[in-house]
Protein backbone atom coordinates (compact mmCIF):
# COMPACT_ATOMS: atom_id res chain seq x y z
CA UNK A 1 0.00 0.00 0.00
CA UNK A 2 1.42 3.35 -1.05
CA UNK A 3 1.23 6.27 1.33
CA UNK A 4 2.13 9.91 1.11
CA UNK A 5 1.41 12.62 -1.41
CA UNK A 6 1.19 11.44 -5.04
CA UNK A 7 3.30 12.91 -7.86
CA UNK A 8 6.31 13.39 -5.58
CA UNK A 9 8.68 12.87 -8.55
CA UNK A 10 8.78 14.80 -11.74
CA UNK A 11 11.02 16.04 -14.53
CA UNK A 12 11.50 19.65 -15.52
CA UNK A 13 11.06 19.79 -19.28
CA UNK A 14 11.14 23.56 -19.77
CA UNK A 15 14.52 25.27 -20.32
CA UNK A 16 16.06 26.74 -17.19
CA UNK A 17 17.32 29.82 -19.02
CA UNK A 18 15.19 32.29 -20.95
CA UNK A 19 15.37 32.02 -24.74
CA UNK A 20 17.51 34.45 -26.67
CA UNK A 21 15.00 36.59 -28.56
CA UNK A 22 17.61 37.61 -31.15
CA UNK A 23 18.78 34.10 -32.00
CA UNK A 24 15.15 32.90 -32.24
CA UNK A 25 14.44 35.41 -35.02
CA UNK A 26 14.47 34.25 -38.62
CA UNK A 27 17.24 35.56 -40.91
CA UNK A 28 14.89 37.88 -42.74
CA UNK A 29 13.49 39.27 -39.47
CA UNK A 30 16.79 40.79 -38.35
CA UNK A 31 16.92 44.55 -38.84
CA UNK A 32 20.52 44.46 -40.06
CA UNK A 33 19.67 41.94 -42.76
CA UNK A 34 16.63 43.91 -43.87
CA UNK A 35 18.74 47.05 -44.29
CA UNK A 36 21.42 45.15 -46.21
CA UNK A 37 18.86 43.49 -48.48
CA UNK A 38 17.30 46.85 -49.35
CA UNK A 39 20.72 48.42 -49.97
CA UNK A 40 21.85 45.46 -52.11
CA UNK A 41 18.60 45.57 -54.10
CA UNK A 42 18.99 49.29 -54.78
CA UNK A 43 22.60 48.87 -55.96
CA UNK A 44 21.66 45.86 -58.09
CA UNK A 45 18.81 47.79 -59.75
CA UNK A 46 21.19 50.64 -60.52
CA UNK A 47 23.49 48.23 -62.39
CA UNK A 48 20.96 45.83 -63.92
CA UNK A 49 21.00 47.66 -67.26
CA UNK A 50 24.81 47.41 -67.36
CA UNK A 51 24.66 43.71 -66.50
CA UNK A 52 22.19 43.07 -69.31
CA UNK A 53 24.41 45.00 -71.73
CA UNK A 54 27.41 42.95 -70.61
CA UNK A 55 25.73 39.54 -70.90
CA UNK A 56 26.87 38.77 -74.49
CA UNK A 57 30.48 39.47 -73.52
CA UNK A 58 30.16 37.46 -70.30
CA UNK A 59 28.75 34.50 -72.21
CA UNK A 60 31.63 34.83 -74.67
CA UNK A 61 34.09 34.52 -71.77
CA UNK A 62 32.25 31.40 -70.58
CA UNK A 63 32.34 29.85 -74.06
CA UNK A 64 36.03 30.49 -74.91
CA UNK A 65 39.02 31.85 -73.05
CA UNK A 66 39.93 34.46 -75.68
CA UNK A 67 36.64 36.17 -74.86
CA UNK A 68 38.18 37.24 -71.55
CA UNK A 69 41.07 38.94 -73.36
CA UNK A 70 38.73 40.64 -75.85
CA UNK A 71 36.64 41.99 -72.97
CA UNK A 72 39.72 43.49 -71.29
CA UNK A 73 40.67 45.18 -74.56
CA UNK A 74 37.65 47.45 -74.14
CA UNK A 75 38.44 49.71 -71.19
CA UNK A 76 34.81 50.78 -70.79
CA UNK A 77 33.49 47.21 -70.88
CA UNK A 78 36.14 46.01 -68.43
CA UNK A 79 35.39 48.84 -66.01
CA UNK A 80 31.65 48.21 -66.30
CA UNK A 81 32.22 44.49 -65.67
CA UNK A 82 34.23 45.17 -62.52
CA UNK A 83 31.64 47.59 -61.12
CA UNK A 84 28.83 45.19 -61.97
CA UNK A 85 30.68 42.40 -60.17
CA UNK A 86 30.85 44.58 -57.06
CA UNK A 87 27.12 45.25 -57.35
CA UNK A 88 26.43 41.53 -57.73
CA UNK A 89 28.73 40.55 -54.85
CA UNK A 90 26.46 42.14 -52.24
CA UNK A 91 23.29 40.09 -52.96
CA UNK A 92 25.46 37.03 -53.55
CA UNK A 93 27.05 37.40 -50.09
CA UNK A 94 23.62 37.87 -48.50
CA UNK A 95 22.39 34.74 -50.27
CA UNK A 96 25.43 32.81 -49.04
CA UNK A 97 24.84 33.98 -45.47
CA UNK A 98 21.11 33.27 -45.63
CA UNK A 99 21.73 29.64 -46.55
CA UNK A 100 24.88 29.25 -44.44
CA UNK A 101 27.27 28.39 -47.26
CA UNK A 102 30.17 29.30 -44.98
CA UNK A 103 29.72 28.19 -41.37
CA UNK A 104 32.87 27.26 -39.41
CA UNK A 105 32.46 26.28 -35.76
CA UNK A 106 33.65 29.67 -34.53
CA UNK A 107 30.83 31.39 -36.42
CA UNK A 108 28.49 30.71 -33.48
CA UNK A 109 30.39 33.41 -31.54
CA UNK A 110 29.18 36.04 -34.02
CA UNK A 111 25.81 37.60 -33.10
CA UNK A 112 23.16 36.75 -35.73
CA UNK A 113 22.68 40.43 -36.53
CA UNK A 114 26.35 40.67 -37.54
CA UNK A 115 26.56 37.42 -39.48
CA UNK A 116 25.87 38.95 -42.91
CA UNK A 117 28.27 41.91 -42.42
CA UNK A 118 30.92 39.43 -41.23
CA UNK A 119 30.44 37.32 -44.36
CA UNK A 120 30.75 40.39 -46.58
CA UNK A 121 33.94 41.29 -44.71
CA UNK A 122 35.41 37.82 -45.23
CA UNK A 123 34.64 38.00 -48.94
CA UNK A 124 36.38 41.38 -49.07
CA UNK A 125 39.45 39.94 -47.33
CA UNK A 126 39.49 37.05 -49.81
CA UNK A 127 39.51 39.50 -52.73
CA UNK A 128 42.23 41.63 -51.14
CA UNK A 129 44.44 38.56 -50.57
CA UNK A 130 43.90 37.49 -54.15
CA UNK A 131 44.65 40.97 -55.45
CA UNK A 132 47.85 41.20 -53.39
CA UNK A 133 49.06 37.82 -54.61
CA UNK A 134 48.34 38.74 -58.25
CA UNK A 135 50.40 41.91 -57.88
CA UNK A 136 53.34 39.81 -56.72
CA UNK A 137 53.25 36.66 -58.82
CA UNK A 138 51.79 37.59 -62.21
CA UNK A 139 54.48 37.52 -64.92
CA UNK A 140 55.42 40.95 -66.23
CA UNK A 141 55.77 39.48 -69.73
CA UNK A 142 51.96 39.48 -70.07
CA UNK A 143 50.48 42.48 -71.85
CA UNK A 144 47.82 44.58 -70.13
CA UNK A 145 44.88 42.75 -71.71
CA UNK A 146 46.08 39.32 -70.67
CA UNK A 147 47.04 40.50 -67.18
CA UNK A 148 43.59 42.01 -66.79
CA UNK A 149 41.98 38.80 -68.03
CA UNK A 150 43.89 36.74 -65.45
CA UNK A 151 43.09 39.13 -62.61
CA UNK A 152 39.42 39.80 -63.38
CA UNK A 153 38.00 36.66 -64.98
CA UNK A 154 36.73 35.81 -61.49
CA UNK A 155 34.61 38.99 -61.67
CA UNK A 156 32.98 37.73 -64.85
CA UNK A 157 32.01 34.46 -63.21
CA UNK A 158 30.87 36.28 -60.07
CA UNK A 159 28.21 38.01 -62.18
CA UNK A 160 27.16 34.81 -63.95
CA UNK A 161 27.10 32.87 -60.67
CA UNK A 162 25.10 35.61 -58.96
CA UNK A 163 22.41 35.62 -61.67
CA UNK A 164 21.97 31.84 -61.74
CA UNK A 165 22.29 31.25 -57.99
CA UNK A 166 19.80 33.97 -57.08
CA UNK A 167 17.35 32.65 -59.67
CA UNK A 168 17.82 29.06 -58.48
CA UNK A 169 17.30 29.94 -54.82
CA UNK A 170 14.17 31.95 -55.67
CA UNK A 171 12.64 29.13 -57.71
CA UNK A 172 13.44 26.50 -55.07
CA UNK A 173 11.89 28.58 -52.27
CA UNK A 174 8.79 29.27 -54.39
CA UNK A 175 8.34 25.49 -54.54
CA UNK A 176 8.97 25.27 -50.76
CA UNK A 177 12.27 23.42 -50.97
CA UNK A 178 13.89 22.97 -47.53
CA UNK A 179 16.80 25.24 -46.70
CA UNK A 180 19.25 22.33 -46.56
CA UNK A 181 18.39 21.33 -50.12
CA UNK A 182 18.83 24.91 -51.33
CA UNK A 183 22.14 25.07 -49.47
CA UNK A 184 23.50 21.94 -51.14
CA UNK A 185 22.48 23.11 -54.61
CA UNK A 186 24.06 26.54 -54.08
CA UNK A 187 27.28 24.99 -52.78
CA UNK A 188 27.54 22.81 -55.88
CA UNK A 189 26.88 25.81 -58.12
CA UNK A 190 29.47 27.95 -56.31
CA UNK A 191 32.06 25.18 -56.67
CA UNK A 192 31.23 24.75 -60.34
CA UNK A 193 31.63 28.45 -61.17
CA UNK A 194 34.90 28.66 -59.22
CA UNK A 195 36.30 25.67 -61.12
CA UNK A 196 35.12 27.19 -64.40
CA UNK A 197 36.88 30.44 -63.53
CA UNK A 198 40.00 28.47 -62.60
CA UNK A 199 39.90 26.69 -65.97
CA UNK A 200 39.59 29.93 -67.93
CA UNK A 201 42.40 31.58 -65.96
CA UNK A 202 44.59 28.53 -66.57
CA UNK A 203 43.89 28.67 -70.30
CA UNK A 204 44.86 32.35 -70.46
CA UNK A 205 48.10 31.71 -68.58
CA UNK A 206 48.77 28.52 -70.55
CA UNK A 207 48.75 30.46 -73.81
CA UNK A 208 51.80 32.42 -72.61
CA UNK A 209 53.52 30.13 -70.07
CA UNK A 210 54.64 26.54 -69.87
CA UNK A 211 52.45 23.90 -68.27
CA UNK A 212 54.36 23.67 -64.99
CA UNK A 213 54.65 27.45 -64.70
CA UNK A 214 50.91 27.81 -65.32
CA UNK A 215 50.18 25.35 -62.50
CA UNK A 216 52.42 27.33 -60.13
CA UNK A 217 50.68 30.59 -61.01
CA UNK A 218 47.25 29.00 -60.53
CA UNK A 219 48.27 27.56 -57.16
CA UNK A 220 49.44 30.96 -55.94
CA UNK A 221 46.74 33.13 -57.51
CA UNK A 222 43.58 31.01 -57.24
CA UNK A 223 44.05 27.86 -55.17
CA UNK A 224 45.93 29.45 -52.24
CA UNK A 225 43.27 32.13 -51.42
CA UNK A 226 40.44 29.64 -51.89
CA UNK A 227 42.31 27.04 -49.83
CA UNK A 228 42.77 29.51 -46.98
CA UNK A 229 39.03 30.22 -47.04
CA UNK A 230 38.19 26.51 -46.92
CA UNK A 231 40.74 25.80 -44.20
CA UNK A 232 39.31 28.58 -42.05
CA UNK A 233 35.97 26.75 -42.20
CA UNK A 234 37.33 23.24 -41.66
CA UNK A 235 40.13 23.63 -39.11
CA UNK A 236 38.84 26.42 -36.85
Amino acid sequence: MQTGFPFTRGELLLPQTPPDPVRDLQWQDLTTNRILVVAAAVVFLLYIAEIIRLLPSLVQVASRWRGAVYLEHSVNMARSRNLSAMAMAAPLCLLADRFALYRPDWWSAIPPAWSAPAFIGIWGVFLLVRRGISAIVLPHTLDSDNRGAVKYTLNTFTILAGILMLFTALVMKVFHAPDESVRMVLLVMAGFFWLFSLLRTGQILGAHCGGFTTILYLCALEILPAGLLVLSAVLF
